[in-house]
């Protein structure tokens, strides 16, 4: 999910609607932030560094517990060719940072 008010809310409401209804025949659920600000120096001036107080507000506001983020790049947001980005660059830092949410998505399964 991106950090818009529209995000948020429909996220609550597919929380309440939807997974909670899943998780009474044991499924679970998480969230991951997408296009986080703070990739670039505009950006982490701009965000404030400050993405774990945000995590937690909104853990609380819609009652699921935040279990990574996805990084905005300008690089790659506004790149003219369209590829699988970490398979070709897998040393650029989004790369990275994918490879480390998949390892925690294993982790919690």
């Amino acid at each position: 999910m991106k950090n818009s008010d529209m995000d948020i809310e429909g996220t609550r409401k597919m929380i309440n609607d939807i997974y909670d209804s899943l998780a009474r025949f044991g499924s679970k659920y998480f969230i991951i932030l997408n296009k986080v600000p703070g990739a670039s120096p505009a950006d982490e001036l701009r965000w404030g560094g400050d993405e774990k107080a945000w995590e937690a507000e909104l853990e609380k506001h819609v009652g699921t517990q935040v279990i990574g983020s996805i990084p905005c790049f300008c690089d790659i947001q506004f790149s003219r060719h369209e590829f699988l980005f970490a398979v070709k660059q897998p040393d650029h830092p989004f790369s990275k940072k994918l490879v480390a949410l998949a390892e925690k998505i294993e982790s919690l399964c």
